[in-house]
């Protein structure tokens, strides 16, 4: 049984290998890449009312420099308007206002909207203020984002299509050189730009926004009801399933026009990928058979299917040394077939599909791709660590738990820890304590096969032991430095 669980796993790691080499066939056929892929923009725009909605939360350190950004964009005089969707309490909901007040004066009135509950997060906040929005498109942007000059010049024009609910962008990264670890979260996003989004749009179909560098039209997100407020839901994702199935298009440009702050603690971004594993696996609940079934044929049904790969990836790799583990402790039968299903799992974890796509989109998208690539394995310790945390937001979705939700801690690009608000770092330490576990197995597990004679089985255990004795050490040294000690797994908190 354990051997048939084994060879499952290596079948869905080859069709996510198969993946690499259609994407990149596909991609070098189309064009698909660092040139923005031809949108035929209307000579003349009617140049529709804006409003910029700037949902913060805890963020007024980052507020003045999007601000300043937003109230330089270039746009018909008397169409642009901001909304500041503030969903702070006390204090930091004041110095939020108090920023607000300092750019108010210029020719693009700016209104600050304070709420009195945090009812839906996110998406409550722009259902609010899209109620009291008088225009017809609306352009959001996270706290960390900042919009190019010309953002609105080059998205707007294509609402003249009538079929278009939301036109999106790709972003840079003001800090993604800045470690291995932020270097390895822009690759991530810039391969999901290349080959999701940039892909459906050279195939002409509807695309995915990602939550912010967007505007959509007000009318569509009225007739769908607005922005989904239900736990684990990630609003972006879910309101362009919504349009796609009601027939409406979401257009991807694909040129950077807005720069963003990634995480750059591993706290911060585990506690990230814990809340999209949860929304990534609310919306499989909740669309996955419409989207595995869709019109177009087999060889979308597959590019949809083989995507898992991306969230499923490492937690699938985790699992496959767990039970690798049990085989080696059990003595179970060294048969040819095992031995050729460890050797195909080994290649696997030398190939990593979710490397190799991120090292594409840096040979695509930059000149000095070469730079960033011999820079990328570094962080992969890292990257099959945040598995025990995507795990942790799988099982958030099933159990329902529903702990408070936390944004990611920022302070310009510093992504700080306060002390005092990051109640999140009670879980982390207790995940922390898991990852070692997990090393520790995997070590043991790993030495074991040397004795027993599964020789075959070494890579893999000896590589997953080093990835998440290495993570577990990052995580708990970020844990002291930011004045808190580990808690015992028995004492640590629940809340995210």
């Amino acid at each position: 049984m354990l051997v048939i669980a084994l060879s499952a796993m290596l079948a869905f790691f080859a069709i996510a290998q198969l993946r690499i080499l259609v994407i990149h066939a596909y991609s070098q056929m189309k064009g698909v890449g660092g040139q923005a892929i031809e949108l035929t923009r209307p000579t003349s725009c009617s140049w529709p009312t804006v409003v910029v909605q700037l949902p913060i939360y805890r963020e007024h350190k980052v507020l003045y420099r999007l601000l300043t950004a937003v109230k330089n964009l270039d746009y018909m005089d008397g169409r642009l308007a901001v909304q500041v969707l503030d969903d702070s309490e006390g204090e930091e909901a004041a110095l939020a206002k108090a920023v607000v007040d300092a750019h108010r004066g210029g020719s693009v009135p700016i209104e600050y909207v304070h709420r009195t509950s945090r009812d839906g997060y996110k998406s409550g906040a722009l259902n609010h203020g899209t109620r009291m929005a008088d225009c017809d498109l609306v352009a959001i942007f996270d706290a960390d984002f900042t919009p190019d000059r010309d953002f609105l010049i080059k998205t707007v024009p294509l609402f003249e299509d009538a079929r278009v609910a939301a036109v999106h962008t790709r972003w840079r990264h003001r800090n993604g050189l800045s470690s291995a670890l932020t270097l390895f979260q822009a690759a991530v996003i810039d391969s999901l730009f290349c080959f999701s989004s940039g892909i459906r749009q050279a195939r002409g179909e509807s695309t995915i926004y990602l939550g912010t560098s967007g505007v959509w039209r007000k009318r569509t997100i009225e007739e769908l009801g607005g922005w989904h407020e239900a736990p684990f839901t990630d609003d972006g994702i879910d309101l362009s399933f919504r349009a796609q199935l009601a027939g409406w298009s979401v257009v991807f440009v694909n040129e950077a026009l807005a720069s963003s702050d990634l995480p750059d603690t591993y706290l911060s971004y585990k506690n990230q990928q814990r809340r999209w594993a949860r929304a990534a696996f609310r919306l499989f609940l909740d669309y996955g058979k419409k989207a595995l079934s869709p019109p177009q044929g087999k060889r979308r049904r597959f590019l949809e299917l083989s995507s898992l790969h991306l969230v499923l990836g490492t937690p699938v790799l985790v699992l496959t040394g767990v039970l690798t583990s049990a085989y080696v402790v059990l003595g179970l039968p060294r048969t040819p077939y095992w031995v050729i299903t460890q050797v195909g799992l080994s290649a696997f974890l030398v190939l990593f599909p979710p490397l190799q796509e991120c090292v594409l989109s840096q040979r695509i998208l930059y000149d000095d791709w070469a730079r960033r690539c011999l820079r990328l394995p570094l962080s992969l310790p890292l990257a099959i660590g945040v598995s025990v945390s995507i795990l942790a937001g799988f099982r958030d979705t099933i159990k329902r738990d529903e702990p408070e939700f936390v944004r990611t801690p920022k302070e310009g690009s510093s992504g700080i820890i306060r002390k005092s608000e990051a109640k999140w770092v009670g879980t982390a330490s207790r995940i922390a304590w898991f990852e070692l576990g997990l090393g520790v197995v995997f070590l043991s597990a790993g030495l074991l096969s040397v004795v027993r004679g599964y020789a075959e089985s070494c890579f893999l255990l000896w590589s997953l032991a080093g990835a998440f004795l290495v993570a577990s050490a990052r995580s708990g040294s970020e844990i002291r430095r930011a004045g808190h000690r580990p808690a015992t797994p028995a004492s640590a908190g629940t809340s995210d």
